[in-house]
């Protein structure tokens, strides 16, 4: 009879054990957040400079990634998947077989809430998706991934606060292996970004 009582409070600690394991750990350790490093400038010192002054923010590219890269400071990111989309109905493969199977885009928007609002009420493709802090110098922001569930597109969001403006770095593509593809690269142009 003492075994047994034994038995069970050994057993109920195990539970109480797994229990701290599997659920509150999580919540006192949160996932890391995303740092992009500083700009490395041997790579990226015969890039082409983009410079916005309206929406006060400027970066590198690469001269090669320009047929390919949309920057927009008027309308919503969705406008984008929709372009995305038509592109691809319209030139086709056959005619170009890279056609629009990878857009850059770098958006800026005058905003003056928060980037949880932002999202809300001009991205609702990002409603259900995960949210991860990223971090780039003193400015931190959200990184969002949709490369399971095809809507328009696949993509990823860097989306920035920074005053009163937002700012979304993306890639966008029909082909979710070249969203993990060129996010190195993408990463390489948030590193220049400068507020």
């Amino acid at each position: 009879m003492i075994k047994n009582a034994l038995n069970r409070k050994y057993l109920a600690l195990l539970f109480i054990i797994i229990g701290f394991v599997f659920f509150v750990r999580p919540l006192i350790n949160p996932e890391k957040p995303i740092t992009i490093p500083q700009e490395n400038t041997k790579e990226t010192q015969y890039w082409k400079l983009y410079k916005n002054q309206e929406y006060h923010f400027s970066f590198k590219y690469p001269e090669g990634l320009l047929s390919n890269f949309q920057v927009n400071s008027t309308g919503k990111t969705t406008q984008t998947l929709k372009q995305l989309a038509f592109s691809k109905e319209n030139i086709g493969e056959e005619t170009d077989p890279n056609a629009y199977n990878v857009v850059f885009e770098a958006d800026g928007w005058k905003f003056g809430d928060s980037i949880d609002k932002f999202l809300n009420s001009n991205l609702p493709e990002t409603k259900n998706l995960k949210r991860q802090k990223i971090i780039l110098g003193e400015i931190s922001g959200v990184r969002i991934m949709n490369v399971t569930t095809k809507s328009d597109a696949y993509f990823t969001y860097n989306i920035f606060q920074n005053g009163n403006f937002i700012y979304n770095f993306a890639i966008l593509s029909d082909d979710p292996l070249l969203i993990d593809g060129n996010s190195k690269l993408l990463e390489n142009i948030i590193s220049t970004v400068k507020f």
